[in-house]
């Protein structure tokens, strides 16, 4: 039996427990999610009409972009009418700092990747199959609001959506955003953000090069799954997550002393020692990187598919030192005005919007105005 409940560092935000089981995928996607109050309620008559009963996924551990995090939690956060989505590894923690940034009515859904956290794992770990179990969760949560409203979305349009991913889950949301036309019924992508990644195609053809292979040694690790989540077991889940962990952060005591906050690394690491399946789950992740996912990018590139929304790429100053990350990005948006990249300063490291989540927020505000989708 699988308990939620609110973590301290997020009590007093409003925010409640959610559960969807979601057949197709076979995974039951868990996290949390805050609805308005009262005296927030979208105004009826013309603003009813535009489809735009949204919520905003978020990036939260290391999951996060509906909010689309890893093993975060993912957080949904209202935008004058838009829903942002943000995604990163740890579903509920990763984007603690910025839900606490946003004003008091947005809107939050913010779940863990399926096979992460206390979402159970899905039948496939492609980020196709598992980005469209957390749009259909999303979908469940969307029309029991409505239900206990006693109202529907107004016009019968489709909900309007910004999606926010970090690590894994931003490419869940690079995935999703590709794969725009086929959401349409349902949600309409107006942008999206990504937080320091490069394309998964482009990381793994990076590994040719010895001191890229050497610094992201885990992506090939990982891939093989079986072997991986065995060697992982055996020296303890715990310290090999908490190892990669202080690999990846920062360097700067701010941003140190932000990650580890509200005892940060104790619940990263507690699901991949309390459940094996997480081991497992995430290691499956990386296999998928390495073949489905990989290869759908390949498909993609040759087709030319692309992403024809606004999309904010942000990421840390080590990503811009090993990457030239505008151009790895450039090839995947159907036009160069489409792209904004902003890096942050030296000493934030991966994890960007625990570190800095000032600059996080305020970088996503003002691409969000400039874009036309001022944040409320």
């Amino acid at each position: 039996m699988v308990v939620l409940g609110v973590a301290q560092c997020m009590a007093g935000h409003g925010l409640s427990t959610f559960e969807v089981c979601e057949p197709e995928s076979g995974s039951t996607v868990r996290g949390l999610s805050r609805r308005h109050h009262d005296g927030h309620r979208r105004r009826r008559g013309s603003e009813a009409n535009t489809g735009a009963d949204t919520w905003i996924p978020a990036d939260a551990f290391h999951v996060s972009c509906l909010f689309i995090a890893q093993a975060a939690w993912q957080r949904c956060y209202r935008v004058q009418g838009e829903m942002t989505c943000m995604g990163t590894d740890a579903p509920r923690r990763r984007w603690r700092h910025v839900i606490k940034l946003l004003p008091r009515e947005t809107r939050l859904f913010v779940p863990d990747i399926p096979g992460y956290g206390v979402s159970s794992p899905p039948k496939a770990s492609d980020k196709r199959t598992v980005g469209k179990a957390i749009l259909g969760a999303l979908e469940t949560m969307l029309g029991r609001s409505n239900s206990n409203d006693n109202k529907g979305n107004g016009s019968g349009q489709p909900h309007r959506i910004v999606l926010v991913g970090h690590n894994r889950g931003a490419r869940i949301c690079h995935r999703l955003t590709v794969d725009a036309a086929e959401h349409s019924p349902t949600f309409t992508i107006l942008a999206t953000t990504l937080l320091d990644i490069v394309p998964t195609s482009v990381q793994w053809a990076a590994l040719a090069d010895p001191a890229e292979a050497r610094n992201t040694f885990h992506w090939p690790f990982l891939a093989n799954a079986e072997l991986a989540s065995t060697m992982i077991q055996a020296v303890g889940a715990e310290v090999f997550v908490r190892q990669m962990m202080e690999r990846w952060r920062g360097s700067s005591e701010a941003a140190i002393s932000r990650f580890e906050a509200d005892d940060a690394l104790e619940m990263y690491s507690r699901p991949f020692r309390q459940m094996e399946s997480v081991v497992r789950s995430s290691c499956a992740d990386y296999e998928a990187g390495s073949q489905e996912d990989v290869q759908a990018q390949q498909r993609d590139q040759a087709a030319g598919r692309r992403m024809g929304v606004p999309v904010l790429v942000l990421h840390c100053w080590a990503m811009g030192r090993r990457f030239d990350v505008r151009r790895a990005w450039q090839a995947w948006v159907e036009d160069e005005q489409l792209l904004t990249v902003v890096q942050t300063e030296e000493g934030i490291g991966h994890f960007v919007a625990e570190e800095d989540p000032e600059a996080t927020v305020g970088a996503m505000q003002r691409w969000l105005a400039a874009a036309g989708l001022s944040v409320a």
